[in-house]
């Protein structure tokens, strides 16, 4: 019987939406009130903190994904480095179902965002989009990733749009920019990096661009200039939106908000923020797509290694 392989059809360009589109998700759409509540207007260095600590765990991604690029990335590297086969069937198997549970949340995050349009049965909602994306799974990873790459730029789009319409209170602020530097005092610093603690999490998801290593071509030259600029593009983005949110809302408004950016969408437009809740929706559907490709890719990749069946 011969041997199923995965086929490299991922460049540089998919490998990067496909990153951006896990890093940035439908998290930061209500990540920034949360990280506002706590560092205030010292949130833009808390994003830079994670941000640079986030980088050097991002090195030695690319240095693991260039040597090993196969699927299962983070259970191989245990293999290669520890040598314990329980350990890394272990990984591999917490890992998908790590992505798996982030997918089932993601869907029913989902119908908060569908239930502002539209009121259906939820099961048959759930039921709908679980088997719609396995089918897009299904299709094979170029279908998938370019999928994910498509609602992955409607996310960017949504982001830049705020970032638009509030770009005049960035270059003529509301709030002193001297606010926006700390003393250093240990309450500040204290605030900061329990700031950047939760911002750290806006930054996770270039990880699981290892799992469709055996997917990419040349994958020694295209996962370190695909994760840096994932990083950076992200990091630029989660910095305008900070300082346009902190410049629009107050940091009252950013606490009590469930939606900061809808929040700051209708403060600046006054009118509603039709569009991006319905750009959240297909952040959500992206979400739940990546988690589904990653899981897919650890399990093929634990397979065909002879760890689950021979």
């Amino acid at each position: 019987m011969n041997k199923q392989s995965l086929s490299r059809e991922l460049g540089i360009v998919l490998l990067l939406l496909y990153g951006l589109g896990n890093i940035l998700g439908a998290g930061i759409y209500v990540l920034i009130g949360k990280i506002s509540a706590i560092a205030g207007y010292f949130s833009v260095i808390s994003f830079v903190i994670a941000s640079i600590i986030a980088f050097f765990t991002a090195l030695s991604y690319m240095e693991l994904a260039s040597r090993y690029p196969v699927s299962a990335g983070e259970a191989v590297y245990i293999q290669e480095g520890i040598g314990s086969k329980a350990l890394s069937i272990g990984t591999g198997i917490f890992i998908a179902f790590s992505g798996l549970i982030s997918a089932s949340v993601l869907v029913r995050g989902f119908l908060g965002y569908l239930a502002e349009f539209i009121t259906l049965d939820s099961n048959y909602v759930i039921i709908f989009i679980v088997i719609l994306l396995s089918a897009v799974c299904i299709r094979g990873i170029k279908f998938s990733v370019i999928s994910a790459s498509i609602f992955t730029l409607i996310e960017i789009f949504g982001l830049l749009m705020i970032i638009y319409i509030g770009f005049d209170n960035i270059t003529h602020p509301i709030v002193d920019y001297d606010k926006f530097i700390p003393k250093l005092t240990f309450s500040n610093l204290g605030i900061i990096f329990l700031g950047s603690f939760l911002a750290f999490y806006a930054f996770i998801g270039f990880e699981d661009m290892i799992n469709v290593a055996q997917e990419v071509k040349n994958p020694s030259k295209s996962f370190p200039i695909a994760i840096f600029l994932a990083l950076f593009i992200s990091t630029i983005i989660y910095i305008l939106i900070t300082i346009v949110a902190l410049q629009t809302l107050s940091l009252q408004e950013l606490l009590t908000s469930t939606a900061p950016l809808s929040s700051i969408y209708q403060k600046i437009t006054s009118q509603d923020p039709f569009i991006i809740s319905a750009i959240g929706l297909f952040a959500v559907i992206n979400g739940v797509l990546i988690q589904i490709i990653m899981a897919s890719r650890v399990i093929y990749g634990l397979s065909s290694r002879g760890w689950f069946f021979k």
